[in-house]
Parts: C-alpha cells; structure tokens; sequence
C-alpha cells in the first residue's frame, strides 16, 4: 500500500505538471473543440474554436490552487487526490462536450461520448468512492464513535 504521504506528494505534483503539459497541447493547437465566438477562442484554419488544450491547462491550474489550499486541512489529510480526481474528472467530462465533431480527426464516439469521457466518469467514480471510503473509516475508528458506541452497550 502506498503511504499517505506519498498520495498526497503525488497529488500536489501531479495537478501542476499536468497543467504545464496541457500548455504545450495548447501550444500545438493538439485538442480542437467546436467553432466558436468565445472570447478565449482560438484562430484555426476554418475559423475560431474552443482549444481544450488551454481549458484543461486553466482548470488544473486552478485545482493547483485548490489542492494547496486545502493541504493542511485537518479533514481532507490523504483526500487531495480524491480532490484532484473528481474535480478533473467534473471538468474533463463537461468540458469534453466542446470538443470539435466535424474534422476528419475528430474522435470517436462510443455511446454518443468520446473514450475520455468514459475516462472522466471513471476519475470521478474513483474520487467519490476514495472520499466516501476515507471519511467511512474516520467514523468507524473515531474515538467519538468508539465512544458513544461503548456507552449503548452498557447497562
């Protein structure tokens, strides 16, 4: 099992590195979205679109932020990546519905979604059910809980 410290050192790191890696799919213009005329539009050779590449950098930015925010946070001690998993995972899945359906390197869509999208409900799935198991074991071996359920038991 991996320690905590180290989930929580992997967390911190990843959400920046990622973001400075979806700068450089910014860069290079890699996840085109749909034509739009957004103001953080984009000028691409048939007119201006969303670039995923620049929202993904901008909400991992932003969840950077939040996540050293909260690192000291005596309730979220070990969450940051469950944190980090739902908070991507909610942004990737919406902001996935921009993405650009009429070039002929457009993805493909399974069920109507492209496969990062299913990547997305599975980080989401992952976050709730880390975030919900952490705060259940917190229950389970509170002092508190130990307590009050010593006291039922006596007569």
């Amino acid at each position: 099992m991996i320690s905590g410290v180290l989930v929580v050192v992997f967390a911190l790191a990843v959400a920046p590195g990622w973001a400075v890696a979806r700068l450089g799919c910014f860069s290079v213009h890699d996840h085109p979205g749909r034509l739009t005329s957004f103001a953080l539009a984009v000028a691409f050779p048939y007119g201006a679109r969303h670039d995923l590449g620049f929202y993904d950098a901008l909400v991992l930015f932003a969840l950077t932020g939040l996540l050293y925010a909260l690192e000291h946070r005596r309730s979220l001690q070990g969450k940051l990546l469950a944190v980090l998993a739902v908070g991507y995972g909610t942004a990737r899945f919406f902001l996935d519905f921009l993405r650009a359906t009429d070039l002929p390197y457009s993805d493909a869509r399974y069920l109507g979604l492209p496969p990062a999208q299913f990547a997305a409900l599975a980080l989401i799935a992952y976050g709730i059910v880390r975030l919900a198991r952490t705060s259940w074991h917190a229950a389970v071996t509170s002092p508190v809980t130990a307590e009050h359920s010593s006291s039922a038991v006596r007569p």
